[in-house]
């Protein structure tokens, strides 16, 4: 599989800088405060992640943030792509595009229309997919993966509920969808939220590269 492999919710600079080691593309960091996995809570200091970690891009994940606040994170923090999880329009991700590659989230029900959804967010870099729930942010439950066999405009992070047992299931999806570009794990690879299981992932990152 040639997928990108991002890994969200991190919140230890520890476990930031074995992901970059193992050669892990994106890591996510969470700026919203009603997560659990709020990373300006915890451990990790903007002043940690100064320095960019070789092949690592770091990506700040918002939630209906005031765009002057989310740049001065992206500044402070030295961001790489900054993900959109509320309900942003497509003029404010337009905006934010000329600053920074936008992922855009989308958070997906049951019968959705995929094409409908994302129809008018032609500005961002990628699209990202994830589980609708009762609150922004991630649920740790599946979609239907075949909801996103339509012709996409965009490259896409597939998210949600993805755990260490998935990987035929992912395989089948690239498979069938061209434009599916990377994979965003999270909770099923924890130990708590926002403390993830390094033999977990070290076992998921192999079976990408032997396959």
């Amino acid at each position: 599989m040639k997928l990108k492999l991002k890994v969200c919710g991190m919140t230890d600079r520890k476990q930031v800088e074995t992901l970059g080691n193992w050669g892990v593309d994106l890591v996510g960091f969470i700026f919203h405060k009603g997560s659990p996995r709020y990373v300006l809570k915890d451990q990790i200091k903007s002043a940690d992640l100064e320095s960019t970690l070789p092949g690592l891009s770091k990506v700040g994940v918002f939630v209906n943030e005031p765009m002057d606040q989310l740049l001065a994170i992206a500044e402070k923090w030295k961001l790489d792509y900054i993900q959109l999880h509320g309900d942003e329009t497509p003029d404010y991700c337009q905006q934010l595009q000329q600053f920074l590659p936008v992922i855009k989230a989308f958070r997906i029900a049951p019968y959705d229309q995929i094409l409908e959804k994302t129809k008018e967010f032609d500005s961002v870099s990628y699209f990202l997919f994830d589980t609708l729930g009762k609150q922004y942010g991630g649920t740790g439950e599946k979609f239907n993966w075949d909801q996103l066999l339509v012709p996409l405009q965009k490259p896409y992070f597939i998210s949600g509920g993805i755990g260490p047992d998935d990987f035929s299931a992912l395989s089948n999806l690239e498979k069938k969808s061209v434009q599916l570009y990377g994979i965003d794990i999270n909770s099923k690879f924890e130990e708590i939220p926002g403390y993830k299981n390094l033999d977990k992932i070290s076992s998921f990152i192999e079976q990408l590269k032997t396959n």
